[in-house]
């Protein structure tokens, strides 16, 4: 896995550009909730990054209501999910297990997994509602994603771990490689927002 620092500002100006091109799905407040809604180059100073997670679950981009069996999909626009968090990665899982891993696989479920590039996030700001911890889960992914962000104050730290994630952070400016102080400083920030995901034992 790399570690990079990015600033915020520079990442706004890497997703514009990025959002001329590619389908990127992002996180924006609509009311008092989350919704991820495709995010254009006028529209990027929308995404809300480090808060609780949107109300659409993955599946909502992986296993449309209904759609046609036959033929089988032939090829699928490239797309990346912005803004999943710990416990839509846990579903995922749960997801891949049953249409990509099994003794009878779903070819169009693969076809789309394989197509999307996740960047998930930390949970900077969990419901009241929100208890990962108390089932063995974090509020921060460990695994499952392709990028996941930390927000701290005005830097994220990116880490990466597939080559398509890699080729998709290529060309972004003001990307450094992420030093102990910056690790010791998410370190602190999970381990804070740790204790407020448990249930209260009365």
């Amino acid at each position: 896995m790399e570690r990079y620092i990015v600033t915020r500002a520079a990442w706004q100006e890497f997703l514009r550009q990025k959002a001329e091109k590619e389908k990127i799905f992002g996180p924006v407040q609509v009311g008092s909730t989350l919704q991820l809604e495709l995010i254009k180059p006028d529209t990027v100073e929308r995404v809300r990054l480090g808060l609780a997670r949107p109300v659409q679950p993955l599946k909502f981009f992986l296993l449309p209501y209904q759609e046609q069996v036959l033929p089988e999909l032939s090829g699928e626009r490239p797309s990346v999910i912005l803004g999943a968090t710990a416990c839509d990665l846990k579903g995922l899982k749960v997801l891949d297990q049953v249409f990509s891993q099994g003794d009878f696989k779903d070819p169009n479920y693969i076809r789309r997994r394989d197509s999307v590039l996740i960047v998930s996030v930390d949970c900077g700001r969990p419901l009241d509602v929100c208890f990962c911890e108390s089932v063995g889960g974090h509020p921060y992914p460990e695994d499952g994603f392709d990028i996941n962000l930390t927000v701290l104050e005005e830097d994220l730290l990116l880490e990466v771990t597939s080559p398509k994630a890699s080729q998709f952070l290529s060309g972004i400016k003001s990307l450094r490689t992420a030093t102990e102080k910056d690790l010791i400083r998410r370190s602190n920030l999970k381990a804070e927002k740790s204790g407020d995901c448990e249930i209260l034992q009365p």
